[in-house]
């Protein structure tokens, strides 16, 4: 049978918060959003090279009030539009008022240099998202304090590499189809409000691993580790139906604040 499998692993005080984004309450300052409602490429200079980016600007947002941001990565050889449209992310943020940050890939099959994943991507993404958050509070009233990364695949392993790398920025991740290559060393600086969610029957980045990518438990183990949520016996089931199971590590020591 095939089965959908669902990690939550949260720590600290976000526990609680990590869930409601939508209620996050956003907090005055001095900022004018230098885009109107709609979609927007975005084209800036990255290590040298010019990247590029859609970002999706939802109605009704109050000037001098920064609102959260959500970065949506997507999939190898994919594209902003069809992450945009496979995940009806615009959808959600229209209704709930936050920014999503659609980036764009590099190379000939277009990607980003994840944790662990995939060939051909060698620009430093990592810059690359940092270059985005600067561009955002300079241009858009932007909550530093409420980024958020999620990916599919190639974007799930980016959204890895962010929690261990860019945790300083990064508040929560959520990784659709994504893993940790088995080498790849990861160091947040904090604890990392995780979500994770696979299916058994995925053949390309493959649910119990390939010898190159962690397996699913493998990567549950590993955010529940960094982030001391203690073994499999603190964890619960959440959830679970005929093809879906969630389990979630909700006692972790480590904040993340």
């Amino acid at each position: 049978m095939k089965l959908f499998r669902l990690f939550l692993l949260a720590c600290g005080v976000v526990v609680h918060a990590r869930a409601s984004l939508v209620n996050i309450t956003a907090t005055a300052g001095t900022c004018n959003n230098g885009l109107p409602a709609g979609t927007h490429t975005v084209q800036l200079s990255s290590g040298g090279k010019s990247r590029s980016f859609d970002i999706f600007v939802p109605e009704g947002l109050v000037e001098d009030t920064v609102n959260p941001a959500v970065f949506m990565w997507h999939g190898f050889g994919g594209s902003p539009t069809q992450v945009a449209d496979f995940t009806h992310a615009s959808t959600a943020a229209a209704k709930k008022r936050y920014f999503v940050i659609y980036p764009k890939g590099s190379g000939l099959l277009p990607g980003f240099n994840g944790a662990g994943c995939c060939p051909g991507v060698f620009n430093d993404d990592v810059t690359f998202f940092r270059n985005m958050v600067t561009w955002l509070e300079s241009n858009m009233c932007v909550d530093s304090n409420n980024i958020f990364s999620a990916g599919f695949s190639n974007g799930g392993f980016m959204s890895n590499r962010l929690a261990c790398e860019a945790s300083d920025l990064v508040k929560a991740i959520a990784v659709h189809s994504g893993s940790i290559g088995l080498n790849f060393e990861c160091k947040p600086s904090k604890g990392m409000p995780v979500l994770m969610i696979h299916g058994t029957a995925d053949a390309t980045v493959p649910y119990f691993g390939n010898g190159q990518w962690n397996a699913f438990s493998q990567l549950a183990n590993i955010w529940a580790g960094l982030n001391q949520c203690g073994d499999e016996t603190n964890a619960h089931v959440g959830y679970r139906s005929e093809k879906t199971e969630c389990t979630v590590f909700d006692a972790c020591a480590r904040d993340s604040v």
